[in-house]
């Protein structure tokens, strides 16, 4: 219940991450944001996408051709990140500044 409240309250924390999901690059990003502990975190990832079958990676891109991923919470989203700790610094500071742990 103290997860739905917090939804409710400061909305879900959204994380895209688009690439070669094979890639090491790819799997830094996603280890990254699987070990840190995000209240209300909705998380997908795969290769880019152009349609909106799945609208969180819909219209994302990886960049210079390495994964790259997108944070976001309330429509506002945070500089697109490639490494993991540009992802880590993110959610560290979206998950901070929303009273989380």
């Amino acid at each position: 219940m103290l997860g739905c409240a917090d939804m409710l309250i400061n909305g879900a924390v959204e994380v895209a991450i688009v690439g070669d999901t094979a890639s090491d690059d790819f799997r830094a990003l996603e280890r990254t944001a699987a070990e840190r502990y995000v209240p209300s975190l909705v998380l997908a990832g795969g290769a880019p996408r152009t349609d909106d079958a799945i609208a969180l990676l819909s219209a994302r891109e990886a960049r210079d051709g390495r994964a790259t991923a997108y944070v976001c919470r309330n429509y506002a989203c945070e500089r697109p990140a490639t490494t993991r700790n540009e992802l880590d610094e993110q959610l560290e500071r979206i998950t901070r500044h929303a009273g989380g742990s």
